[in-house]
């Protein structure tokens, strides 16, 4: 009973943070509680065929979504479309560079980027 009672408080915070730009807390005394943020935009950039990131990361207007567990560890996943003159025409992927959580500023190279030829992208970064 109690877990099905932490799934709806989680449900209905995330619902509520439609609403509302102002973070949410899931009503719940476990650790599986998560503090869960939306953004518009974030920095990205686009990989070389070799994974590697040369050129610089750009504002981009996306859908970001940052959460934060109760132990502390923080995933931020930003969901964007690569603008048209950098679309790739294979799909490309990095990890292990920089990326910095834009509320703790801690910096982590727990990331990973992919980016389809279709246009769209996703980037991972996890804190701990």
């Amino acid at each position: 009973m109690k877990t099905c009672l932490s799934r709806v408080a989680a449900v209905t915070a995330i619902g509520a943070l439609a609403l509302a730009s102002q973070p949410v807390m899931a009503d719940s005394d476990n650790d599986n509680a998560a503090t869960v943020i939306h953004k518009d935009s974030c920095l990205t950039a686009v990989p070389t065929e070799a994974g590697k990131i040369t050129s610089a990361f750009t504002a981009t207007d996306a859908k970001v979504q940052r959460v934060e567990l109760g132990s502390g560890q923080i995933m931020v996943i930003c969901h964007f479309d690569v603008p048209e003159a950098l679309v790739p025409d294979s799909k490309r992927k990095a990890s292990g560079f920089g990326c910095r959580d834009f509320i703790t500023n801690k910096r982590t190279e727990d990331t990973q980027l992919l980016v389809s030829p279709g246009g769209r992208g996703v980037m991972i970064c996890r804190v701990d």
